[in-house]
């Protein structure tokens, strides 16, 4: 149990993400200090600790982002599970819907690779959602979703890979072993879902090129704050997650063909040797991993689904 004082939580009271994490707090009976935020001004703590995003909680002066998306998982080499992963795998037991041009069916793919998986995959048709989808997925009707064996669907490409890797811990781990690094990784996955790639949908929604170079300033300003991110996380080693693909290689590596394929679209450059050198040079070394190249579609198939977005979704009116 950690001491009142050593763990300190900071938000507010009426906030219920704030609310969630005391609980967690409470039924684990970890003593904590709670710190008042002001969020019509927000404080330094929290604008040096979480970019303006709130939900920071401190131990020993380590942040842990989002401490309630901590799983534990073994990585004893006798996980139970490990001798009935491998020969299922071997027998085309597990199955993943989705379509080869969405980068979050891309990261599950790329997941499977880096654990030498075998799989179906089974091409999901978009414009014309299948019954297999709408049943396997009746509440968000979304892909990717994996089909292990007999057991219930997994949906969302996060909880895929979170699965896989603690089905198979010992077969090139993704998320790292240390608590506060799970959370850190989850944290800036989060951002990368919510907050920077969807600045690429609203760059091909939004007309005019004064809008538009409003959007490009806003994805920069995202890229750089991604290469902080990187310095941090790798420690000057190759990747996110050191010397081998981690938690947020797969995450923010599976936007790179769409962020490419925009760039052209719309002559900028998110990421370049200037702005962000080292995460330039990231893009080339997670471009040649071999795990990655079998995963990633072609420019022809980003093109006939950026196509379909196009007559499906427009682009706003002027």
């Amino acid at each position: 149990m950690a001491n009142k004082g050593k763990m300190k939580l900071l938000g507010i009271t009426p906030s219920a993400y704030v609310n969630r994490v005391q609980i967690a707090l409470n039924l684990k009976r970890v003593g904590y200090e709670f710190v008042d935020e002001n969020l019509a001004c927000k404080s330094d703590l929290l604008l040096k600790s979480n970019y303006k995003i709130i939900e920071p909680v401190t131990k020993d002066h380590r942040w842990y982002l989002h401490p309630l998306h901590y799983k534990s998982s073994s990585s004893s080499t006798h996980h139970p599970y490990n001798h009935h992963l491998s020969s299922m795998a071997k027998n085309g037991d597990i199955k993943l819907l989705g379509t080869a041009a969405s980068p979050y069916v891309n990261r599950v793919q790329f997941v499977l690779n880096l654990k030498s998986i075998e799989y179906e995959f089974i091409e999901e048709n978009l414009a014309r959602k299948s019954e297999l989808l709408l049943t396997s997925n009746p509440v968000h009707k979304k892909i990717p979703v994996l089909f292990h064996a007999n057991k219930p669907p997994i949906c969302e490409s996060l909880v895929i890979i979170e699965y896989l890797d603690e089905f198979l811990p010992d077969v090139h781990r993704i998320l790292p072993l240390v608590p506060v690094d799970r959370a850190n990784n989850r944290f800036w996955a989060n951002y990368v879902d919510n907050k920077y790639f969807p600045l690429y949908e609203e760059l091909r929604q939004t007309p005019g090129k004064e809008g538009k170079e409003a959007i490009k300033k806003q994805i920069i300003e995202g890229s750089m704050l991604l290469e902080e991110t990187f310095e941090k996380f790798s420690n000057g080693k190759a990747y996110f997650g050191g010397d081998n693909v981690g938690y947020m290689d797969v995450i923010l590596g599976c936007f790179i063909a769409w962020i490419q394929f925009t760039e052209k679209l719309n002559e900028f450059n998110a990421f370049d040797e200037v702005k962000t050198p080292k995460l330039a040079k990231w893009i080339e070394r997670i471009q040649s991993h071999e795990s990655f190249k079998g995963a990633i579609p072609r420019n022809e198939t980003l093109m006939n689904f950026y196509m379909m977005l196009q007559i499906h979704k427009p682009p706003r009116a002027t």
